[in-house]
C-alpha cells in the first residue's frame, strides 16, 4: 500500500478546501458537485439522518445560516473526489 502519495494530499487538500468554501458560502451548486449523487450517501447528525444526494441538497439548501462542524470520508471515483458520508454532532 503506497501512503503520503503527494498528488493525492494536494487532491484531498483542494477538495477539502473547495467544500469548506461552499458550506461557508451557501454555494449549493459547489456542494452538489462535491457530493456523491448515489443514493448510498448518508448525512448523520445528533438531531436527524439523510439517505441519498437528493435529500442532502434538500437539507443543505434548507440550512443556508447555520455553521456546522463535519467529518467527511471521501471516495475517489475515475473521474474526481466525492464525499460519500457527512457526519455532523
Amino acid at each position: 500500500m503506497k501512503v503520503n502519495i503527494t498528488e493525492t494530499g494536494e487532491e484531498v487538500t483542494t477538495s477539502f478546501d473547495d467544500d469548506a468554501a461552499a458550506l461557508m458560502g451557501s454555494d449549493g451548486s459547489a456542494l452538489d458537485r462535491l457530493f456523491w449523487t448515489s443514493t448510498q450517501i448518508i448525512r448523520f447528525s445528533a438531531a436527524q439522518k439523510l439517505l441519498g444526494g437528493a435529500h442532502i441538497a434538500e437539507f443543505t439548501r434548507a440550512s443556508t445560516h447555520r455553521i456546522v462542524r463535519q467529518s467527511h470520508p471521501w471516495a475517489h471515483p475515475p473521474d474526481r473526489r466525492n464525499i460519500v458520508a457527512s457526519l455532523c454532532p
